[in-house]
C-alpha cells in the first residue's frame, strides 16, 4: 500500500515537470504479507503473555508472586 501511495505521489509531482510522467514500481506482495503475518503473530504472542502475567498477578492476590513461582503461575494462566 505504501509503495502504491508513493508511486502515485511521484507521478502527480512529475506531471508539472518537463520530464515524462512514467514510473515503474515493484512490490512483492508475498513478502509483504509474510512480514505482516509475522508482526501479527508476534503481537498475539505478546498480548497472550501479558494477559497471562496479569491473570497470574490477580490470582496471587495480596501475597504477590516471587521469582521462584512466577514462571509456573504464568504458564498455568496461559
Amino acid at each position: 500500500m505504501a509503495t502504491t501511495l508513493m508511486a502515485l505521489s511521484v507521478t502527480r509531482h512529475l506531471r508539472g515537470q518537463e520530464l515524462p510522467a512514467k514510473l515503474l514500481s515493484f512490490t512483492d506482495n508475498r513478502q509483504d504479507a509474510s512480514l505482516q503475518a509475522g508482526h501479527l503473530n508476534d503481537f498475539v504472542e505478546v498480548v497472550l503473555l501479558r494477559a497471562a502475567l496479569h491473570r497470574a498477578c490477580l490470582q496471587a492476590g495480596g501475597e504477590g508472586l516471587t521469582h521462584e513461582v512466577l514462571r509456573q503461575r504464568v504458564f498455568d494462566a496461559l
